[in-house]
């Protein structure tokens, strides 16, 4: 048991080795999971609300560097006997949603092979009530959804316009590329659950970063990627964009084809080089030494071929913590 001077004190426990991190993300009714594993390594909570007293909220990635300092600093000073509670949190993409980070009274932490950790934070003159998993996860997947029931926004002639105008802008000097994404909006006429939508992307991709994170109010967002933005470890740092993808085929011959011809591309290539460029102008200011591939190589997922680059950097010094890091590279060409 470790005490801070926040008032809270840390209680460890060991799970068995065998313990599924989705299992610690259901549970309680009207909670706000979160989940963010890559074969098996991770952390995970079945709620992230505030309660704690450790959390802070921002409209930007870069006030919530300055803001989550203080709370960095605590969660160092509960951690300094052994395994201690961690930050999670969420950076959008616009400025208009709500950045946040916050210390889950409940998380379950993996770092490596062996047994993960339970960790909960409690108050000082108190305690919490205790962490009770779970149900298993899976199932029967259930049937497909109906083409009426599955929306486009825009519809794809709007996209098409879309595409059609930043060629032009292109074209035209005054950008050099534009990342275009629609909505597809489901009527579902059921309850979709977060663990089970997580552990299917899981299974098609168990390489993949897969996450469940609160999204708004009363949302979640799922979802699994291959990329990383950054990672850091002491004066370590580390980086894999990706830009620039083909589709997978059935076929053998039609797949290695498409791979190849992904590899050769000059447009995707010329894509990639720009994400390239941002990262190592972003992680050039913070380290003395940052090495990447000189050629992207190719990474695979179940439906997609993608152009990556790997980084791997050596900082100046270890003051920039990852959310600053976050900050900084947030939101990158890609």
């Amino acid at each position: 048991m470790t005490e801070g001077s926040s008032g809270q004190r840390v209680r460890t426990s060991k799970l068995p080795p065998a313990f599924d991190l989705l299992a610690a993300c259901a549970g309680r009714s009207g909670g706000n999971p979160f989940l963010f594993e890559r074969e098996g390594i991770g952390v995970a909570s079945p709620s992230v609300s505030s309660g704690t007293g450790l959390a802070t909220e921002a409209a930007t990635a870069e006030a919530i560097t300055d803001m989550g300092r203080e709370m960095i600093a605590q969660l160092r000073e509960l951690t300094a006997n052994g395994p201690g509670p961690l930050a999670v949190g969420r950076v959008p993409f616009s400025d208009r949603a709500q950045a946040w980070m916050r210390v889950p009274t409940h998380l379950v932490r993996r770092r490596g092979p062996g047994e993960p950790w339970l960790l909960e934070l409690v108050p000082s003159d108190g305690d919490v009530r205790p962490f009770a998993p779970l149900r298993p996860v899976g199932g029967v997947p259930a049937e497909p959804f109906p083409p009426s029931h599955v929306t486009a926004m825009p519809s794809a002639e709007g996209y098409q316009s879309m595409v059609s105008t930043a060629v032009d802008r292109i074209r035209g000097g005054a950008l050099r590329k534009v990342v275009l994404a629609r909505t597809m909006e489901v009527e579902a006429g059921r309850t979709l659950d977060p663990q089970r939508l997580a552990h299917r992307l899981r299974s098609v991709d168990p390489h993949a970063f897969t996450f469940i994170t609160p999204d708004g109010p009363g949302g979640l967002l799922v979802g699994a990627s291959p990329e990383l933005l950054v990672s850091k470890h002491g004066l370590d740092v580390r980086s894999t964009p990706l830009a620039g993808s083909a589709p997978r085929s059935g076929d053998p011959e039609e797949d290695r084809a498409n791979a190849d011809a992904l590899l050769a591309s000059a447009k995707n290539r010329e894509e990639h080089a720009i994400v390239v460029e941002a990262i190592e102008d972003v992680l050039g200011t913070y380290c003395e030494r940052l090495d990447h591939d000189r050629e992207p190589v190719l990474v695979e997922t179940a439906n997609v071929w993608h152009l990556a680059t790997r980084f791997e950097g050596q900082l100046r010094d270890p003051s920039p913590g990852v959310v600053e890091l976050v900050a900084a590279l947030h939101p990158t060409p890609a």
